[in-house]
């Protein structure tokens, strides 16, 4: 609950002043289809995670630096039990789409391997949790049937 607390805080300071956070990631489409009983079964453990850094069809587009889809905790809106978020692979602090954040093995939080910075993803903002002062840049995740989701921007 702490966690959780701490987390709204530092999303509370990071829009509060002109009520808009503007990541320094820059704005590219996104759509990238999961099929869980599929080919991304992989994301049904609870803080498993996935990177997406080529595209597997013509229609995805996977952002600035790549996607990473982390099965992790929230509002579980449908009531299959899976809740995923989706963020930039790009580190905030570096803005660039070679340099990526990695996910830890713990499925908790991400860490850039060049400035060290690191961010929590189980939870949906991706706040920075040391070196940074900026989240990163998230998507949305909605369910388009039992299995099947989509990532978009």
């Amino acid at each position: 609950m702490r966690k959780v607390l701490r987390i709204l805080f530092l999303l509370y300071f990071a829009v509060s002043c002109d009520g808009r956070y503007e990541s320094p990631i820059p704005h590219r489409d996104v759509m990238l289809d999961l099929n869980l009983n599929g080919m991304d079964k992989d994301l049904f453990p609870t803080l498993s995670t996935k990177s997406f850094v080529e595209t597997r069809t013509a229609s995805e587009r996977l952002g600035y630096g790549g996607l990473l889809v982390v099965h992790g905790f929230g509002d579980d809106v449908g009531g299959t039990g899976l809740v995923l978020h989706a963020y930039d692979l790009s580190c905030p602090n570096e803005a660039r789409p070679d340099i990526r954040i990695l996910p830890d093995s713990t499925g908790l939080r991400a860490i850039c391997s060049v400035c060290g910075a690191t961010f929590g993803i189980a939870y949906v903002v991706g706040a920075p949790e040391s070196g940074s002062k900026h989240f990163l840049r998230s998507y949305r995740v909605f369910r388009v049937d039992e299995y099947r989701y989509r990532v978009t921007n």
